[in-house]
């Protein structure tokens, strides 16, 4: 006698979403993914955190910042009552997350509405990254240098990062207050409603408001309704993201030479022009400056050193990575010239390209 057994088709992808258990963010369409290319979509590659520089670790422009209404820690401005920023190692102990923070941003308030904030790039003019309806959280560890303060915060769709032309509110018409700081290190967060973009906004600015000196690190912005560890990146990884929006070249000790060119003084104006490539193509044509006593270039073909009296960004290439020079100096023509400093630590040229 012959026995067949048959067995009921049966589905284990289908029974794994009847499973009634919590799978954590985005853990059912996980799941549920068909292809390699949707489960990596979902996890966003592994990084979380749409905040650049979320550890205060890079900050290009030095260590203390006087000036009010812009960047210090690269990526974060202060605004407003804030009259100083500067790089601190007063940091949480690793008990709060098991690793520990490198360094904090110590804003310095001179007693009325002060911020600091990020503006987040969309991906394109009216698009965006952030999902219509879902829940976004932001994190930070903070504390006040003295007593007890409170911590508001704002969050728009904005044309441009103070610009509020076309502005697009993430909260409710009063601004929330998303704790109090005091002396002892907290993590605050806060959770928000991604609302529709408009056609014309090109970026997400985010500001905390305080009104006491104040310290700031860890500071972190997921998709979710609740926060999760901090997710921690290498130096380099941070200083790659941050130059796309600022970068700088310095000399460093003794007799340095950057940047290579060519003079030419045949133009009445003793014009030289110097070539410069950039390590990281930049955001959009960046504003050119420099810093310093950035006054001398060389002429090895005549061992000369000649004075500059201006520099100029006069054109650069379609990834803005590449630029021209114009120097106005005492050239003889058409040798090749560099700049050069001795011992000047203190000079550079600088490329912004901030949002």
């Amino acid at each position: 006698m012959v026995v067949r057994v048959t067995k009921p088709e049966f589905n284990i992808r289908s029974k794994l979403t009847e499973i009634e258990s919590l799978s954590g963010n985005h853990g059912s369409e996980i799941i549920k993914s068909e292809t390699v290319e949707e489960s990596f979509n979902l996890v966003q590659a592994g990084r979380k955190n749409f905040f650049i520089n979320g550890a205060c670790q890079v900050w290009q422009r030095g260590t203390s910042n006087p000036n009010v209404n812009n960047y210090g820690c690269d990526r974060w401005w202060k605004a407003n009552g804030a009259t100083q920023m500067d790089r601190s190692t007063d940091v949480p102990t690793k008990s709060f997350d098991g690793q520990g923070l490198p360094y904090s941003i110590k804003v310095t308030s001179n007693g009325s509405g002060s911020n600091i904030g990020q503006a987040i790039e969309l991906t394109a003019t009216g698009r965006t990254q952030f999902k219509e309806g879902k829940k976004y959280t932001m994190s930070f560890w903070a504390k006040t240098d003295s007593g007890t303060n409170e911590i508001g915060i704002v969050i728009y769709y904005r044309n441009s990062k103070f610009t509020g032309t076309n502005q697009v509110n993430w909260l409710p018409s009063v601004s929330p207050n998303v704790g109090i700081m005091d002396t002892t290190w907290r993590r605050f967060q806060y959770t928000f409603i991604a609302p529709p973009v408009n056609a014309n906004n090109n970026v997400l600015a985010i500001e905390l408001g305080f009104t006491t000196t104040a310290y700031f690190t860890g500071l972190q912005f997921e998709e979710g309704s609740q926060a999760t560890p901090f997710e921690y990146r290498h130096y380099e990884e941070d200083f790659e993201l941050c130059r796309r929006y600022y970068q700088q070249i310095k000399p460093g000790t003794g007799f340095m030479q950057f940047g290579v060119g060519f003079t030419y003084g045949n133009q009445g104006d003793d014009t030289a022009i110097l070539h410069v490539t950039l390590p990281t193509p930049m955001r959009t044509t960046p504003t050119f400056s420099y810093v310093g006593n950035l006054n001398q270039y060389y002429e090895p073909h005549a061992a000369t050193i000649s004075s500059i009296t201006a520099i100029t960004l006069v054109q650069n290439d379609t990834e803005n990575k590449q630029f021209d020079l114009q120097v106005l100096g005492t050239a003889t023509t058409q040798k090749l010239m560099w700049i050069a400093t001795l011992n000047n630590t203190d000079t550079g040229f600088r490329f912004d390209a901030e949002l």
